[in-house]
């Protein structure tokens, strides 16, 4: 969760763009798989201290960096 938004990882068109990183906005200061306990911060899967960046090309897709490679982000907006 960033900025009060959940971001949701192994959306297949955004992993297929050519996305340049950016600045870091922000890292992973808690886990948990409670969603009453999600705040800023917090990601299910994520480790604690994973670096988190914005991307260059959009402002609804953010990378987080990890030992793997680097993992693309995308904002879930409600309509």
């Amino acid at each position: 969760m960033y900025k009060d938004t959940i971001y949701n990882a192994g959306v297949p068109w955004v992993d297929e763009l050519k996305l340049t990183k950016g600045i870091q906005v922000t890292e992973i200061s808690h886990q948990s798989n409670d969603d009453n306990d999600f705040k800023n911060g917090t990601a299910n899967k994520l480790e604690v201290g994973t670096k988190i960046f914005r991307v260059k090309e959009r402002n609804d897709i953010l990378m987080a960096e990890t030992e793997k490679g680097d993992i693309r982000f995308y904002q879930l907006v409600e309509g």
